[in-house]
């Protein structure tokens, strides 16, 4: 069983909303700099805000998600589930040891 985090704050909608609207924010100016990036030519940079403004807009939804849940129930928790992102056998793939 993984081991939960000691937080020093609750978890409330008000913090959800406010991490919400801050990751858009933050997703919203990687995406803009991309594209400047893009237009002077840095494409591997670009490339790089890119899939960080995708990262950003997950962690969006992940908040908007939780806003909608029992925030005082303990078994609201860290995400434990099998879930692959990467792909199996790729050098970024972190689960490559563990079978599902």
């Amino acid at each position: 069983m993984p081991r939960q985090k000691n937080r020093n704050y609750t978890l409330t909608p008000e913090l959800l909303q406010q991490y919400h609207e801050a990751a858009l924010a933050n997703a919203r100016a990687l995406l803009e700099e991309a594209a400047l990036l893009l237009r002077y030519g840095h494409h591997a940079r670009a490339y790089f805000l890119a899939v960080a403004t995708i990262e950003e807009t997950g962690k969006a939804v992940q908040a908007f998600d939780s806003m909608g849940r029992n925030l005082k129930d303990s078994a609201v928790g860290p995400c434990t589930c099998t879930l692959r992102i990467n792909t199996t056998g790729s050098p970024t793939d972190h689960h490559r040891s563990k079978k599902t």
